[in-house]
């Protein structure tokens, strides 16, 4: 079961307004450009948010027909800040699947610069999920079974965090960019709840 929740207008800010919305509390996507398979949910059957009552969720077509899912959103890197965090916690049908196929659906994060030049924070995928929860060879390792109303046979990583240094950035405008792609002809399905997007 998938509870989701949302408005019909989004608000937009300038860059110089700073990060909006990073916690999904809105209860929408105000302040992020969006496509695909993105939404605001406050759960994903038994899966709660990290923090508070709402959560990102981005798939490659969890209940929908569609291979991705992004948000970004653009924002000024002021002089008091030097660490931006996110949380976010992944669902994988693949593990599902014989571990040495090529996987075929990822998670990326990136920083897009003014230049529009883009620094890679995250990527991940099957493979990389699998050792570094020691799921090879065989799943599930430490990760958890995943819902079975939302996914059959898969599983979720947990709560996982990330912080970067972003001092390099003060006073730029930079893009914050979340984004599942599923590769053409994938099979499985990728799921990815974030929550807690902030700036230290």
């Amino acid at each position: 079961m998938i509870s989701s929740c949302g408005k019909d207008e989004s608000i937009v800010l300038l860059p110089e307004s700073g990060l909006m919305n990073g916690g999904f509390e809105y209860g929408d996507l105000s302040g992020w450009e969006y496509h695909g398979d993105a939404r605001v949910v406050q759960l994903l059957d038994t899966l709660i948010p990290f923090e508070g009552n709402y959560m990102a969720l981005l798939s490659t077509g969890l209940q929908q027909f569609l291979s991705h899912g992004f948000i970004s959103q653009t924002f000024r890197v002021k002089e008091k800040h030097t660490y931006l965090s996110f949380r976010w916690n992944m669902i994988f049908e693949e593990f599902a699947s014989q571990m040495t196929m090529q996987p075929l659906d990822f998670f990326r994060v990136s920083i897009i610069r003014e230049d529009g030049s883009e620094q890679m924070l995250l990527m991940l995928n099957a493979n990389i999920i699998a050792a570094q929860f020691g799921a090879l060879p065989e799943p599930p390792g430490n990760m958890l079974p995943a819902p079975s109303s939302v996914f059959s046979n898969a599983y979720v990583t947990g709560w996982q965090q990330a912080i970067v240094d972003i001092s390099n950035y003060k006073g730029q405008d930079v893009t914050i960019q979340f984004d599942v792609i599923g590769r053409e002809n994938s099979e499985y399905t990728i799921g990815v709840m974030v929550d807690e997007v902030d700036l230290d």
